[in-house]
């Protein structure tokens, strides 16, 4: 199963990232590692990115890079909850962009 799988509000924890490029590398800098905990947050229409909660940030995943991440579903949501009642920033980052989100 991947990230691309999962339905709106479902929770995993992320087993691989099985991409072989320089996503591989952006991915595991953002904290797409193993055993962290994932919540699938919502999707844009017609087939546009999905956003996704890993740890205590928010990202925007394209398709191509979703279905590359490899994931176990949550058995124990009390235990996933509360890994993620820390208080959450919401940081939003499209991780498919070659051009940073801000320019300074």
């Amino acid at each position: 199963m991947t990230l691309w799988d999962l339905k709106i509000n479902q929770k995993a924890f992320i087993k691989e990232v099985s991409i072989e490029n320089q996503g591989y590398e952006k991915l595991l800098s953002y904290g797409f590692k193993p055993n962290q905990p994932v919540k699938f947050l919502y999707k844009m229409s017609f087939g546009g990115p999905r956003v996704y909660q890993v740890g205590d940030i928010v990202y925007s995943l394209s398709s191509s890079m979703a279905k590359n991440v490899s994931i176990t579903l949550d058995s124990d949501e009390d235990s996933f909850d509360s890994y993620l009642s820390k208080k959450i920033p919401f940081v939003a980052s499209n991780l498919d962009q070659t051009q940073p989100l801000h320019k300074n």
